[in-house]
Protein backbone atom coordinates (compact mmCIF):
# COMPACT_ATOMS: atom_id res chain seq x y z
CA UNK A 1 0.00 0.00 0.00
CA UNK A 2 2.96 2.30 0.48
CA UNK A 3 3.46 2.11 -3.28
CA UNK A 4 0.04 3.73 -3.90
CA UNK A 5 0.64 6.78 -1.67
CA UNK A 6 2.91 8.71 -4.13
CA UNK A 7 0.32 8.53 -6.93
CA UNK A 8 -2.28 10.85 -5.32
CA UNK A 9 0.48 13.33 -4.39
CA UNK A 10 1.70 13.32 -8.04
CA UNK A 11 -1.86 13.84 -9.27
CA UNK A 12 -2.32 16.77 -6.86
CA UNK A 13 1.00 18.30 -7.98
CA UNK A 14 0.07 18.01 -11.66
CA UNK A 15 -3.33 19.63 -10.97
CA UNK A 16 -1.74 22.45 -8.99
CA UNK A 17 0.82 22.96 -11.75
CA UNK A 18 -1.91 23.27 -14.41
CA UNK A 19 -3.89 25.65 -12.24
CA UNK A 20 -0.78 27.82 -11.68
CA UNK A 21 -0.06 27.87 -15.42
CA UNK A 22 -3.64 28.89 -16.20
CA UNK A 23 -3.51 31.71 -13.65
CA UNK A 24 -0.15 32.90 -15.03
CA UNK A 25 -1.49 32.81 -18.61
CA UNK A 26 -4.58 34.77 -17.55
CA UNK A 27 -2.41 37.40 -15.87
CA UNK A 28 -0.24 37.74 -19.01
CA UNK A 29 -3.32 38.03 -21.27
CA UNK A 30 -4.81 40.65 -18.94
CA UNK A 31 -1.55 42.65 -18.92
CA UNK A 32 -1.25 42.56 -22.72
CA UNK A 33 -4.90 43.58 -23.13
CA UNK A 34 -4.44 46.45 -20.67
CA UNK A 35 -1.36 47.73 -22.50
CA UNK A 36 -3.13 47.46 -25.86
CA UNK A 37 -6.17 49.33 -24.52
CA UNK A 38 -3.92 52.04 -23.06
CA UNK A 39 -2.10 52.53 -26.38
CA UNK A 40 -5.35 52.57 -28.37
CA UNK A 41 -7.05 55.19 -26.21
CA UNK A 42 -7.63 58.48 -27.99
CA UNK A 43 -5.01 61.16 -27.54
CA UNK A 44 -6.29 64.22 -25.71
CA UNK A 45 -4.71 67.09 -27.62
CA UNK A 46 -4.72 70.54 -26.01
CA UNK A 47 -5.99 73.42 -28.14
CA UNK A 48 -3.28 75.25 -30.08
CA UNK A 49 -4.33 78.41 -28.26
CA UNK A 50 -3.23 76.88 -24.93
CA UNK A 51 -0.43 78.52 -22.98
CA UNK A 52 3.18 77.62 -23.80
CA UNK A 53 3.66 75.48 -20.69
CA UNK A 54 0.66 73.28 -21.53
CA UNK A 55 1.83 72.78 -25.11
CA UNK A 56 5.42 72.14 -23.97
CA UNK A 57 4.27 69.46 -21.55
CA UNK A 58 2.12 67.88 -24.26
CA UNK A 59 4.90 67.72 -26.87
CA UNK A 60 7.19 66.08 -24.32
CA UNK A 61 4.58 63.42 -23.46
CA UNK A 62 4.25 59.94 -24.97
CA UNK A 63 0.86 61.02 -26.38
CA UNK A 64 2.56 63.50 -28.73
CA UNK A 65 4.64 60.66 -30.19
CA UNK A 66 1.43 58.79 -31.01
CA UNK A 67 0.32 61.57 -33.37
CA UNK A 68 1.02 61.53 -37.08
CA UNK A 69 3.56 63.97 -38.46
CA UNK A 70 0.86 66.29 -39.91
CA UNK A 71 -0.85 66.35 -36.49
CA UNK A 72 2.43 67.27 -34.75
CA UNK A 73 3.34 70.14 -37.07
CA UNK A 74 0.82 72.73 -35.75
CA UNK A 75 2.13 72.22 -32.20
CA UNK A 76 5.70 72.70 -33.42
CA UNK A 77 4.67 75.89 -35.20
CA UNK A 78 2.89 77.11 -32.05
CA UNK A 79 6.11 76.63 -30.05
CA UNK A 80 8.33 78.23 -32.67
CA UNK A 81 7.67 81.81 -31.55
CA UNK A 82 7.43 81.02 -27.84
CA UNK A 83 11.05 80.32 -26.90
CA UNK A 84 11.15 83.20 -24.40
CA UNK A 85 8.05 81.85 -22.65
CA UNK A 86 9.58 78.37 -22.60
CA UNK A 87 12.80 79.73 -21.09
CA UNK A 88 10.76 81.54 -18.43
CA UNK A 89 8.90 78.29 -17.70
CA UNK A 90 12.22 76.49 -17.28
CA UNK A 91 13.56 79.16 -14.92
CA UNK A 92 10.37 79.25 -12.85
CA UNK A 93 10.33 75.46 -12.48
CA UNK A 94 7.10 74.98 -14.43
CA UNK A 95 9.06 72.89 -16.96
CA UNK A 96 11.74 70.32 -16.35
CA UNK A 97 14.91 70.55 -18.43
CA UNK A 98 13.74 67.53 -20.48
CA UNK A 99 10.34 69.13 -21.18
CA UNK A 100 12.02 72.41 -22.13
CA UNK A 101 14.52 70.71 -24.45
CA UNK A 102 11.77 68.73 -26.20
CA UNK A 103 9.57 71.82 -26.64
CA UNK A 104 12.51 73.99 -27.76
CA UNK A 105 13.62 71.38 -30.31
CA UNK A 106 10.09 70.96 -31.68
CA UNK A 107 9.89 74.73 -32.24
CA UNK A 108 13.37 74.66 -33.75
CA UNK A 109 12.32 71.85 -36.10
CA UNK A 110 9.34 73.90 -37.34
CA UNK A 111 11.77 76.72 -38.16
CA UNK A 112 14.18 74.33 -39.91
CA UNK A 113 11.39 72.82 -42.00
CA UNK A 114 10.42 76.35 -43.12
CA UNK A 115 14.06 77.08 -43.99
CA UNK A 116 14.26 73.78 -45.84
CA UNK A 117 11.25 74.81 -47.93
CA UNK A 118 13.01 78.10 -48.72
CA UNK A 119 16.17 76.19 -49.63
CA UNK A 120 14.37 73.92 -52.10
CA UNK A 121 12.51 76.82 -53.72
CA UNK A 122 15.85 78.30 -54.80
CA UNK A 123 17.00 77.52 -58.35
CA UNK A 124 19.10 74.36 -58.37
CA UNK A 125 21.93 75.97 -60.36
CA UNK A 126 22.48 78.76 -57.81
CA UNK A 127 21.03 77.12 -54.71
CA UNK A 128 24.24 76.94 -52.68
CA UNK A 129 25.28 80.52 -53.52
CA UNK A 130 21.80 81.87 -52.77
CA UNK A 131 21.69 79.92 -49.52
CA UNK A 132 25.07 81.35 -48.51
CA UNK A 133 23.79 84.89 -49.10
CA UNK A 134 20.64 84.16 -47.11
CA UNK A 135 22.73 82.82 -44.25
CA UNK A 136 24.97 85.90 -44.23
CA UNK A 137 21.89 88.09 -43.72
CA UNK A 138 20.58 85.79 -41.02
CA UNK A 139 23.87 85.74 -39.11
CA UNK A 140 23.93 89.55 -38.94
CA UNK A 141 20.59 89.60 -37.11
CA UNK A 142 20.74 89.40 -33.31
CA UNK A 143 19.88 85.94 -32.04
CA UNK A 144 17.86 85.04 -28.99
CA UNK A 145 19.73 83.98 -25.87
CA UNK A 146 17.40 81.24 -24.64
CA UNK A 147 19.10 78.15 -23.25
CA UNK A 148 19.81 75.64 -25.99
CA UNK A 149 19.68 71.88 -25.53
CA UNK A 150 23.02 70.06 -25.49
CA UNK A 151 24.25 68.86 -28.90
CA UNK A 152 23.71 65.20 -27.93
CA UNK A 153 20.06 65.90 -27.05
CA UNK A 154 19.54 67.71 -30.37
CA UNK A 155 21.17 64.88 -32.30
CA UNK A 156 19.03 62.22 -30.58
CA UNK A 157 15.90 64.31 -31.22
CA UNK A 158 16.68 64.64 -34.94
CA UNK A 159 17.36 60.91 -35.27
CA UNK A 160 14.15 60.02 -33.43
CA UNK A 161 11.99 62.34 -35.54
CA UNK A 162 13.50 61.73 -38.98
CA UNK A 163 13.62 57.95 -38.74
CA UNK A 164 9.85 57.92 -39.36
CA UNK A 165 10.17 60.03 -42.51
CA UNK A 166 10.24 58.36 -45.91
CA UNK A 167 13.57 58.06 -47.73
CA UNK A 168 12.90 61.06 -49.98
CA UNK A 169 12.15 63.35 -47.01
CA UNK A 170 15.23 62.09 -45.18
CA UNK A 171 17.42 62.70 -48.23
CA UNK A 172 16.10 66.25 -48.60
CA UNK A 173 16.66 66.90 -44.89
CA UNK A 174 20.22 65.55 -45.06
CA UNK A 175 21.04 67.70 -48.11
CA UNK A 176 19.56 70.80 -46.48
CA UNK A 177 21.40 70.20 -43.18
CA UNK A 178 24.68 69.62 -45.05
CA UNK A 179 24.27 72.92 -46.94
CA UNK A 180 23.57 74.70 -43.65
CA UNK A 181 26.57 73.08 -41.92
CA UNK A 182 28.82 74.06 -44.85
CA UNK A 183 27.65 77.65 -44.62
CA UNK A 184 28.26 77.72 -40.85
CA UNK A 185 31.79 76.37 -41.36
CA UNK A 186 32.50 79.01 -44.01
CA UNK A 187 31.23 81.70 -41.62
CA UNK A 188 33.43 80.46 -38.77
CA UNK A 189 36.48 80.38 -41.06
CA UNK A 190 35.87 83.91 -42.32
CA UNK A 191 35.30 85.14 -38.73
CA UNK A 192 38.57 83.59 -37.56
CA UNK A 193 40.49 85.25 -40.42
CA UNK A 194 39.34 88.70 -39.34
Amino acid sequence: MSQLTPQPVAAKTAGSSRKTMLIAAAVVVLAVASIAAWKMRPVKMPPLSSDSITIAKFVSSPDFNRLTEPQRQPYRIALRARTKELAAGLQSGQLTREQYDEAYLNGWLARQIDHMGDFYRLPVASRQQSWNEYYLKKMKQPSAKEPQPPHEVEKAFIQRVTRNWDEDEQAKWDQFRQATRNRKRMRRRSDSEI
